[in-house]
């Protein structure tokens, strides 16, 4: 089957899935069709409203941008997606997060006074038998490959450090005892050596650990570590307190996002731990069920973090059939390809080698249409943050999506030329395209949080319709009203609400004829309890 044919498989299958308020989070099941939802007259036809709600359903999922991504990130992402029968947006995440890590912390992109880097954290949440590791191990393959390539010098580096580190502590003694020969020779000398840099380690990478195994990882490696596992139950539940009384464990992590600040920790056990720029990169995959765990730790929303990641929550391949009744996931031979994988991990490799040569921040050329572009989504996000606003049941999460952007965009410039990297218009464009993707699938994680019990449009519906204490929507005129909605996005609020029984077609009969049906302009009945409390 070849690409084109799995995703569009694959599409049939991942229509919006219901959820039961008191069932697994790992269930789901394929929506009902809306097709043959009967047409209801107003009044007493003896109809009786369904609670309201009585299932929380995740959205559809819009078209992957694939289009969006790096030629050799798309071609092994597409491999990946085809080998394994996995939704290709699950490696396209992870693919974006290692390449993103490997660049380094010293490439920047800049508009005003916004400043990333190409780090990002991402968080794929799926049912265990998703297959979470193959969309996930051949893409972490080539930073473990260059990092055991660096292990023989490492050894010897590091082996220079001990005797550095043994020098200091010899000098320390000899002033402390009295037993230098000339204390101001010795303390110079000792100055010279705690100025001179140690070797640094290669070996970022990092399964799960506490926030004090991070930071001493951390000054090992110059500064720098990637959060990365197929199965990350234990760091998150580190992150959630596991170790610390219940209390959220999240500094470093905070501060390894933008590293605008040096994070400084004293503990009794290794001292005192300084890191001038932290830098982490996350990619973490895990059950769905982590995701109400998540949402019982609220310092996580507040403190930002939650903010600072890109989910993944496609819908659940295993077992589906595509339109002409085959499995999806059946069984094949077929491999990733040796030239997907070998130009894969040299761009990883390079994208290695030049972020260890690099010593200080180098700031992308950044086209001005390009600049500008960015602007006009960054405002956009901002005008939606409004009370009446698409995110604005959602803003602490929300806010952050313009440097989301911009952060994909840097990392595409990086990828399609590593030595001389610049931004374009296009970058920004399919930046953009993927930040706006991700986000439909943290609107679902978020609804499974119950941090957000709808959709924005069918929210503001809702809201306008309490305001004005209205019983009857009409289609056209609620468009009207509400600012940046076309027909189509309309027609999709309506259906959402239609579906979570929010209100219900009403079947008019058009003066003269004997004919009932849908008006021109369709209307609907509200469901009282919307207008109860």
């Amino acid at each position: 089957m070849n690409n084109t044919s799995f995703l569009d498989a694959a599409k049939a299958q991942s229509e919006a899935a219901e959820v039961p308020a008191d069932a697994p989070f790992e269930t789901q099941h394929e929506n009902p069709s809306g097709s043959d939802r009967p047409t209801l007259t107003t009044g007493d036809d003896g109809f009786q409203w369904p609670d309201l709600p009585n299932k929380r359903k995740l959205d559809p999922l819009p078209e992957v941008p694939v289009e969006a991504m790096p030629t050799i990130l798309r071609k092994m992402c597409v491999e990946i997606s085809e080998t394994y029968k996995i939704p290709i947006e699950v490696p396209m995440l992870n693919a974006l997060c290692f390449a993103g890590f490997a660049a380094g912390k010293y490439h920047r992109a800049k508009i005003g006074p916004v400043k990333v880097r190409p780090n990002l954290y991402a968080g794929t949440f799926q049912s265990p038998v998703e297959r979470k590791s193959s969309g996930f191990s051949p893409l972490l393959v080539p930073v473990n490959e260059w990092i055991k390539d660096q292990i023989p010098e490492w050894k010897k580096a590091s082996s220079e450090n001990e005797i550095v580190r043994g020098k200091i502590e010899r000098l320390k003694k000899e002033i402390i005892s009295g037993r230098s020969d000339n204390e101001y020779t010795a303390r110079a000398e000792m100055e010279k050596l705690e100025s001179q840099p140690l070797n640094l380690s290669p070996c970022y990478v990092m399964g799960d650990a506490s926030e004090g195994a991070m930071a001493d990882r951390m000054t090992a490696t110059g500064g720098d570590v990637l959060v990365a596992s197929s199965d990350a139950k234990s760091i998150l539940a580190i992150i959630m307190g596991k170790f610390t009384n219940g209390d959220t464990e999240d500094g470093l992590l905070l501060q390894a996002y933008d590293g605008t600040e040096p994070f400084m920790s004293s503990r009794r056990t290794s001292g005192d731990v300084v890191i001038d720029e932290p830098m982490a990169g996350i990619a973490i995959m895990t059950q769905i069920n982590q995701l109400k765990k998540l949402s019982e730790k609220g310092d996580l929303f507040t403190s930002g973090l939650i903010s600072r990641f890109m989910f993944c929550f496609p819908d659940a391949m295993a077992g589906k059939r595509g339109k002409d009744g085959d499995l999806i996931r059946k069984f094949s031979k077929r491999e990733v390809s040796d030239e997907a994988k070998s130009n894969y991990n040299n761009l990883i490799h390079e994208l290695l080698d030049y972020s260890r040569k690099m010593q200080s921040p180098i700031t992308l050329p950044i086209d001005s249409d390009a600049e500008e572009r960015w602007i006009e989504f960054s405002n956009k996000v901002e005008a939606e943050l409004g009370s009446h606003g698409d995110y604005a049941d959602c803003g602490d999460v929300a806010g952050r999506l313009p440097i989301h952007a911009l952060r994909f965009s840097l990392i595409l410039a990086i990828c399609h030329n590593p030595a001389h990297p610049s931004i374009s218009r296009q970058d920004v464009v399919n930046g953009i395209k993927l930040v706006s993707y991700y986000w439909k699938h943290m609107e679902r994680a978020l609804s499974i949080m119950s941090k957000r019990d709808m959709p924005g449009i069918p929210r503001r519906i809702v809201q306008s319709l309490q305001k004005n204490g209205k019983r009857i929507l009409n289609a056209r005129a609620m468009q009207q009203s509400l600012s940046n909605v076309n027909a189509a996005q309309m027609q999709e609020a309506i259906n959402w609400l239609l579906d979570h029984h929010y209100c219900r077609e009403i079947e008019i009969v058009e003066e003269g004829s004997n004919r009932t049906g849908k008006p021109r302009n369709p209307e609907y009945e509200i469901n009282p309890d919307v207008f109860e409390g």
